[in-house]
Parts: C-alpha cells; structure tokens; sequence
C-alpha cells in the first residue's frame, strides 16, 4: 500500500490486474482504467495473467493556477463500472493520455507545449464527464494528520516485518488505544494490521522468489514468516500456486546470478506503445456533403416597393457587470449616450447583493438590517432613462456565507448560505422594498434570474447540483409568495 500527491491513472493495455483503492479491491482487464486521486491509499497485485499496465501520474498542482479548487475535487473514474456502450467518456480519457505518451516518446520541438495542452483538455474532460466530490479545508488537514501517522506505521512495518511485531507494540509507539488503532488502519488501508503485515511478507517474499536462489525455508524465516506452512498457505490463498510453482513459472536465476524484480511500470516499451497507440484512432473527421456542394440561391429585390421597419432583437437587453460598477458617474455618462442612439429595453448585471452594495448588515443587538440606499441610487437611474433592470440575484453576502470560495478581483462570493432562510429574508425584503418604491405594475415588468451560470461548478457556484437546485426553488418561491 502507498500514496502520493500525483492523481493516478492505471491503464491496462494486455492482461490483467487486480488494484486495491482504500477498502476496496478491483478486478481490472484489458481496455480498463481507473484513476487513483492524490493521496488515496492504492496498491497493485499480479494475477495469474501476464499484463501490461500504463501508470500516468498528474501532479494535480498543474491545475490549481487556472482552477484554484482543483486539489479538493476526488474524482469517481471507473470505467468497468459501465457497459460497454456507455465507455465513450473513458475512450476520450485513452485518448488524450495516448497523445500525451505520444508526444512524450516522439519528442519534436515543442512537445512539451502539446503535452500541456493534452493535460488541459484531459483535465476539463474530467470535470465535465466524471462525477467528483469535494473536500472541504478542515477534511484536508484531517485526512494530512492521518496520513503521517499512517506513514509512520508503515514504515515502521516495513522495517520490521521479519521481525515479531504485534499490534500493541505499534500503539504503545503511537500513544493510542489497541482498538482505537485497530479500527483506523482497518478504516484507512482496507485491512486489518496482520492481513497487511501479512502482505508486507509476502511482497518481499515474492522479491526473492525471482532474484534469488535461496531455498523456500530461507525466504519464509527472512520474510518473518512464523513457519513455512503459513506462508505456504497464505502463497497459494494469493496467487494460486505454490512458492515453487511460482518460481519455476517465472524462470528464476541462477545460482550466483541475480534478476531485476518486474513491477508494473517495466514493460516491452514497443508492446506497450503499440497498443496504446490504437486509442489515437478515436478521432474521426466526418465532412457533410451538403454543406460542401450546396445550391446557389439568387434573391430578387424591388426598391421601388415600400418595405418596413426591421426591429433588431438584439436592442432588447444589453448588460454590464457588477450592480457597484453602475454607480460610476463616468459609467453613467457613457451609458446615457449609448442609450440615447440604441435604445435598450433591458440591462442584465450581476452582484446586486455583493457586499460593495451595502445591503446586508448586522446591527450591534445582532439583527439583520437592510440598506437600500445604493439600490435606490441604481434603480432610479434606470428609471429616469428608461430603461428596465434584469436583475441576477448574486453574490452571497458576508454574513450569509457559508464558505469562503470567490470569484474576481473583487471577491464576490459564491458559496450557498449558511441558512436559506436568511437568503431568502433577504430577497423577500428586497422585492418588496421595490414594489413600495416602483409599483407592483412596473416591479412586474422587469426579470429576475437566480444566481449566475451555476453550471459552472467551483467557478461561479461552490455547492453541488442538488443544493442549486433547491437553493433555486426557494429564491423562486420566495419571490412568487408576494402578490
């Protein structure tokens, strides 16, 4: 078992391969992927299959200067967990990493500029096609604290398992309770502390197998085997053969002579790039024909004719960013003029609740009082030119946030509430402010949109998809309970 910082994914281009993520233990065959996030606990383990496994490791820091939330996402990539005609995200996945493979082993100048690009692609893909779960900042430091003292049991093991170690000794080193500490390894690496010192021998075991001429008893004492029949048995129970068998399958040394051990990174390159290369096929360019070879249609014009007037759609609504921005008496004089030559119906913005705006506040008692003054300011503005506000009701005010994700230079938060009531206090009390300013007849008259490209997740919202939804159907609710 081990981890790192790099996500990880495992390709099986020949063969088979049987993967342990955390708890759980996976039966991968040929064409299967899975991608192994950063620091989960993983291991490989041969099956009685020859194979060949493509390992590609994504430093996951690549992507956090474009996509700062990139290190909290833990993507669920399997791609045997779906029927053969639903692989077609995963054949995207073989594909861009056959490219990056591609460009790595060709090495033309600028390779690395395509190599990056690929990534990039690789990287949007996954957060469009692949369910995911994020992590907050407390389950992070969390999940670093027992990932050390993980680390620290294992090496430990891993020093000493040709010695007797039990249980107790390591919680006597760590000052933790024997269960405590039997019911965290078990919950971290999936099994209990001997099935994993258990495995720990039997990894070295196999090591000298194949190295070594040394005799059957030896590996077994120096594994830390208690006797032979126990690592017999527990050999078989694995790989399903004797020691011997294994050894003899694998055409061990001979004496005097020492093999380097196999792990699944050594491969025949040229087998291994064949095969990868047949997922560079998967693009196809398809050209319509009638588009190519379409007819010629000539148009005859009368001027002589009256015709009529051709109303442009695009002079229904124009837009602008922040609510604050429009507050600008510089804004306001260029505004002014381009609406005297155009003459919009509406103007869409965003940020209406941002805290620049100055509506949400806390008295010293601890209630909630609502300043309108910069609204009035705005909403007048528009009235006086005629124009009617489409107004997107964002962003989430300090003192409803629920967590601290922004967007912008000016920090506009985009996290849901950390009480939907409070939000929708708030845009009750804001809807009504402009019925008793405007009339319900003119209040009538304008739009409402709810939050801004929601879709965009960790971009432009920080919760997840159901939580929109319903944060949605509240803010709907709210505004249609006045009349």
């Amino acid at each position: 078992m081990h981890w790192h910082n790099e996500m990880e994914f495992l390709l099986v281009l020949e063969g088979s391969v049987s993967i342990r993520v955390g708890e759980e233990v996976y039966y991968l065959k040929e064409n299967d992927i899975i991608l192994v996030n950063s620091d989960e606990l993983h291991s490989t383990r041969k099956t009685k299959d020859e194979n060949v496994l493509l390992a590609v490791q994504i430093n996951s820091n690549f992507y956090s200067s474009l996509f700062p939330d990139f290190n909290k996402i833990r993507f669920n990539c399997k791609s045997f967990e779906y029927e053969e005609e639903e692989q077609e995200v995963f054949d995207t996945i073989r594909h861009y990493i056959a490219k990056i493979v591609w460009e790595l082993n060709k090495k033309d100048l600028g390779y690395q500029l395509k190599v990056g690009s690929y990534l990039y692609l690789l990287g949007e893909h996954l957060l469009n096609n692949c369910e995911y779960d994020s992590i907050e900042k407390e389950d992070t430091e969390l999940r670093d604290t027992d990932l050390a003292r993980l680390q620290r049991i294992m090496d430990y093991v891993n020093q000493n398992s040709h010695k007797k170690i039990t249980l107790k000794e390591i919680a006597k080193r760590e000052h933790l309770n024997y269960y405590y500490l039997s019911h965290f390894i078990k919950g971290k690496i999936g099994m209990s502390f001997q099935e994993y010192l258990n495995t720990v021998r039997l990894d070295k075991a196999v090591k000298m197998l194949i190295t070594t001429d040394m005799s059957i008893i030896d590996i077994s004492n120096t594994s830390g085997f208690p006797n032979v029949n126990s690592f017999n048995n527990l050999f078989k129970e694995t790989y399903n053969s004797t020691p011997s068998e294994f050894r003899k399958n694998w055409n061990y040394p001979i004496k005097g002579e020492t093999k380097k051990s196999k792990t699944y990174l050594d491969v025949d390159r040229d087998a291994a790039l064949e095969k990868l290369f047949t997922y560079l096929d998967t693009e196809t360019l398809e050209v319509d024909e009638t588009v190519v070879k379409r007819d010629i249609e000539t148009i005859y014009i009368d001027s002589k004719k009256e015709g009529k007037y051709f109303k442009n759609h695009w002079q229904n609504l124009t837009t602008f960013g922040r609510a604050h921005e429009g507050l600008r008496a510089n804004w306001q004089k260029q505004f002014i003029e381009m609406q005297s030559e155009i003459g919009f119906n509406y103007i869409r913005f965003h940020g209406i609740f941002n805290d620049d705006m100055m509506i949400y506040n806390i008295s010293p008692e601890g209630n909630v009082e609502y300043n309108w003054t910069y609204v009035d300011e705005l909403l007048d503005f528009f009235m006086k030119i005629g124009i009617k506000p489409f107004i997107e009701l964002s962003f989430m005010p300090e003192e409803l946030k629920r967590t601290n994700e922004t967007i912008f230079w000016w920090k506009g938060n985009i996290s849901p509430p950390k009480d939907v009531k409070l939000w929708t206090d708030l845009v009750e009390a804001f809807i009504k402010h402009c019925i008793n300013r405007y009339g319900m007849e003119e209040v009538k008259s304008w739009y409402f949109e709810v939050w801004n490209e929601p879709e965009y997740e960790y971009v432009f919202w920080a919760g997840t998809k159901e939580e929109y939804f319903e944060f949605y159907k509240e803010t709907a609710l709210a505004i249609k309970s006045i009349s």
